[in-house]
């Protein structure tokens, strides 16, 4: 079982946190859409925004599972791994097997450095789309029309946007488009997203 929570954009020790991903949940945590996961906040959370999530842990008491009603699989436990770029903190994942035993130190260890991967790779997806927004807002496009394009949803561009702006000072979308213009910048999006086939 293994759930993903990413930090919303913004301060990303304090931003809030969204279901990014989830695999194997037990029927008590994948009811309606997985709510449990999606409802309020954790101790894993916590610890994260607190900064005392910086390796793998286990997770003996998840306020979660805790709370969870129904069948639970035998889960009692899980490891929480923080998924930290080179610019701060990207998400948490947690990750868990039926059953009280817990992770050992060699295998906390590696889902950590597995953490750091992923987190640096999250960090350079989140990059690389908010320069494919750049480059569109440089075409003048509004909100909806980069998100057919990206196929993405129109809130994801307004995050990415929002982002950019407030990065790099700018107070307006004209401001972002005539430096993404100055520096040529094109939105490298794939064929098989602007066609609506594949590639």
């Amino acid at each position: 079982m293994g759930f993903l929570s990413c930090v919303s954009q913004g301060d990303r020790h304090r931003g809030g946190f969204s279901l990014a991903a989830a695999t194997g949940l037990p029927p008590a945590l994948a009811r309606e859409n997985s709510a449990p996961l999606c409802r309020g906040g954790c101790d894993c959370q916590w610890r994260f925004r607190e900064g005392r999530l910086d390796a793998g842990v286990n997770i003996v008491h998840c306020s979660r599972l805790e709370a969870a009603t129904g069948d639970k699989a035998g889960l009692e436990l899980h490891a929480s791994i923080p998924l930290l770029g080179r610019v701060g903190p990207v998400g948490v994942l947690n990750l868990a097997a039926p059953g009280s035993e817990r992770f050992d130190p060699q295998t906390l260890a590696f889902l950590t450095a597995v953490g750091r991967q992923l987190g640096t790779a999250f960090a350079r997806a989140a990059l690389l789309r908010a320069r494919e927004v750049l480059g569109l807002l440089a075409e003048g496009l509004v909100n909806k029309a980069i998100a057919a394009r990206l196929g993405v949803a129109e809130k994801t561009v307004k995050t990415h946007a929002s982002s950019v702006l407030s990065k790099l000072g700018w107070r307006d979308r004209v401001q972002a488009a005539l430096y993404a213009r100055s520096r040529r910048l094109q939105p490298r999006v794939p064929a098989c997203v602007t066609s609506g086939g594949a590639a």
